[in-house]
């Protein structure tokens, strides 16, 4: 069995209790499998119990210990390098998500709403050739699309490194970059209308039966901004009116 060494002085100290070996912005690379529960009956870990992970084959952390505590940024297949390395296979365009929009969405529709609708596009290929595919793919074009309608000063690569949030630190196998506005363009031009227009119509049923559900009472919005975002309809007492997305309202008449 190969093993990582553990050096007697892991990590440097100093004065505020210790810095992660390197500095700057590193991840740390455990396997899947050997992520534990640390609970001493071992029993998973549940919502509400406010515990992270340990990492199993390693000694109990004891109170006082400087700890490392991670965010998971992704799981993906590794690629280890001749001298060690250890990166990850793949590339943002592949795991990048809408997080609580995305989320909504597919607690209304159900599962994997965007990237059905992008494995039913069909590219022009005029404007995309071959597989190009490691900087953008159509599911991530449909949520970088989206996005730029909540980030409207924002560039092309703004958005896109938006999008990527976490992702764009992770040690890729093939190193990573947000693509040039010129290549956002053709890959638009590339996806066309018809995509959006489906996944609009979705969202639209998703946000009418959710109406619908609550008797046109209030609704709430999965996103959030600077400020709370509590979008409302009125409640409905009259003949039933057109559906209308969370937000929209009627313009009252003027006398």
């Amino acid at each position: 069995m190969s093993l990582y060494p553990v050096p007697s002085r892991a990590a440097s100290v100093s004065g505020d209790g210790g810095e992660v070996p390197g500095g700057g912005e590193l991840m740390v690379a455990v396997r899947l499998s050997d992520l534990v529960s640390p609970l001493r009956n071992g029993r998973l870990l549940e919502e509400g119990d406010r515990s992270a992970l340990a990492v199993g084959g390693t000694e109990r952390i004891r109170t006082g210990e400087q700890v490392v505590f991670l965010k998971v940024a992704v799981v993906a297949p590794a690629q280890v390098r001749r001298d060690g390395r250890v990166q990850a296979q793949g590339s943002p365009a592949g795991h990048a998500t809408l997080g609580p929009l995305e989320e909504w969405l597919e607690e209304q529709a159900g599962p994997g709403v965007i990237d059905g609708v992008a494995e039913r596009a069909v590219l022009v290929r005029k404007y995309v050739k071959g597989e190009r595919e490691r900087l953008l793919t159509r599911a991530f074009m449909i949520r970088a699309i989206i996005l730029m309608t909540l980030m409207p000063d924002a560039d092309v690569r703004e958005v896109i490194t938006a999008l990527a949030g976490d992702l764009a630190m992770v040690p890729w196998a093939r190193a990573w970059q947000p693509a040039s506005p010129r290549a956002f363009g053709d890959w638009r031009q590339a996806l066309g209308p018809q995509p959006l227009e489906e996944l609009q119509a979705v969202v639209l049923r998703a946000s009418h039966g959710e109406h619908e559900v609550r008797d046109w009472r209030a609704v709430r919005c999965p996103l959030r901004t600077g400020r709370s975002c509590g979008c409302r309809t009125r409640r409905r007492t009259g003949p039933r009116s057109a559906p209308r997305a969370p937000g929209m309202t009627r313009r009252r008449s003027r006398s």
